[in-house]
């Protein structure tokens, strides 16, 4: 075998339902020569990465074109040195992780992932909220004293977090989005 790894699904702490849960598409950093080297060895190693002919991964594997250089990934055509070759090599790109056989998005999947964008601005600003009821609640306005807090606490997540969960800048934006996105949820018969 060409490497023992732990099942990928323990590795990264993921299950069948994860994906359909992810608000935006999974990301990969990666220097243009791994790219290279890994689509090698995947060509190298196929047979054994998928060693059942029914395997459903053969037909990604039988699209593999044959093994890439740095220079046609990087679209150079002219010749040029091996010392630009490898700073070209070195370059770090970022691929957004696509399911190629997935089916777009209904109304309802829709729906689904701002209920779940919803649920997580809401626990962003619970804390703030004071009502008996989440509408009033959303009603009342906050304090200098509140916003600033919220400011803090959002001052010490790390970028990808306030990307995934916060697309509001102030305290007061989250509280008309998350009346936005409520409206629409009600709209689609996913809360009252």
């Amino acid at each position: 075998s060409c490497c023992k790894i732990p099942d990928l699904d323990d590795q990264f702490s993921i299950h069948e339902y994860t994906e359909a849960t992810l608000i935006d598409k999974p990301e990969v950093y990666i220097c243009v020569k791994d790219i290279c080297d890994t689509h090698s060895i995947v060509l190298d190693y196929q047979y054994e990465i998928a060693p059942d002919p029914m395997d459903p991964l053969h037909e990604l594997l039988d699209e593999l074109p044959t093994t890439p250089t740095v220079a046609t990934l990087m679209g150079v055509t002219e010749p040029i040195s091996e010392a630009a070759l490898t700073r070209m090599g070195k370059m770090e790109i970022n691929l957004v992780l696509v399911n190629k056989f997935e089916v777009p998005d209904t109304d309802d999947q829709s729906l689904q992932k701002l209920f779940i964008k919803t649920k997580e601005l809401l626990v962003s600003v619970l804390q703030f909220l004071k009502g008996d009821t989440l509408v009033q609640a959303l009603d009342t306005t906050f304090s200098p004293h509140q916003e600033r807090t919220y400011d803090a606490n959002n001052a010490v997540l790390s970028p990808s977090v306030k990307m995934c969960y916060r697309n509001s800048s102030s305290l007061n934006d989250c509280r008309f989005q998350l009346r936005a996105y409520l409206n629409k949820l009600e709209m689609g018969g996913w809360v009252s």
